[in-house]
């Protein structure tokens, strides 16, 4: 499909150039998803493929209209660039356009496009049927620990944690990446922490993919990246195995109850 804007409009740019903005508008726009006041594009330029947040104009007046329109682009920008300054995989942000005009206001958020990206539950079920020496596992497990890790030692917890998460192999090896920032959220606290891991083990580290022992490993790596002492990451596994006996308790008493 054709761009839904034009390079003629009165943009402001923010790590990007004119070039940049042409490309993108004379590329080929697929559409991802689609909400009320956003939507997400897989976009195809002469130079390669790139991802763009396009945020619909709102035709409200003055600094309210600006504010609302602006602030959650411009945070994710923001965030995206100190993430990667701290070595924490995010698709790398390109560009940040902002137009404002009397017919409304509108954004683009212009990020690298993950080549050959999955949901990371479906590529770790996908790694452990397919990698029986478990070490690809193994790696991508501490791709995923690193990426927490340095998360919560920046002091973000995320509240779509599994959600928002995406893996892709290359050359390198398997990678974790953090893909939509709207739901990171400052001043981490304990309880945030445990709810951040707890996430993870309903939906990644379940025992019947991940082994105890990767289980234990993973936790280290997180807790050294996080900063955490030995005696904490002994206390989160400890937790982390009393939830797990919960939940499977529970799962036990619902199956039996309608089996």
């Amino acid at each position: 499909m054709e761009a839904p804007i034009t390079s003629n409009e009165n943009w402001r740019a923010y790590g990007g150039g004119a070039r940049l903005l042409e490309l993108v508008c004379t590329g080929s726009w697929t559409p991802i998803q689609s909400q009320s006041d956003r939507s997400a594009y897989r976009v195809e330029t002469r130079d390669g493929s790139c991802f763009v947040k396009y945020y619909r104009p709102a035709h409200w007046s003055g600094v309210a209209r600006d504010f609302w329109v602006h602030r959650k682009p411009q945070r994710a920008y923001t965030l995206a660039t100190q993430l990667a300054e701290h070595g924490i995989s995010t698709p790398r942000p390109l560009a940040l356009f902002l137009s404002s005009s009397l017919s409304g206001c509108q954004a683009l958020l212009i990020t690298e496009w993950i080549e050959n990206a999955v949901d990371w539950r479906q590529g770790l079920l996908r790694l452990a049927a397919e990698d029986k020496g478990r070490k690809r596992v193994r790696a991508g497990l501490g791709s995923l620990a690193v990426l927490l890790g340095r998360l919560h030692r920046l002091g973000y917890y995320h509240g779509d944690l599994v959600g928002n998460l995406l893996c892709a192999e290359s050359a390198a090896g398997w990678s974790a990446y953090l893909v939509d920032l709207e739901e990171l959220h400052p001043r981490l606290s304990e309880r945030r922490r445990v709810k951040n891991l707890e996430e993870l083990g309903r939906g990644l580290l379940d025992l019947h993919v991940i082994s105890l022992r990767e289980r234990w490993e993973f936790l280290k790596v997180y807790g050294g990246e996080a900063g955490l002492a030995a005696e904490r990451c002994r206390h989160l596994w400890r937790h982390g195995r009393e939830v797990q006996r919960r939940r499977l308790a529970d799962h036990e008493k619902r199956t039996a109850r309608f089996g």
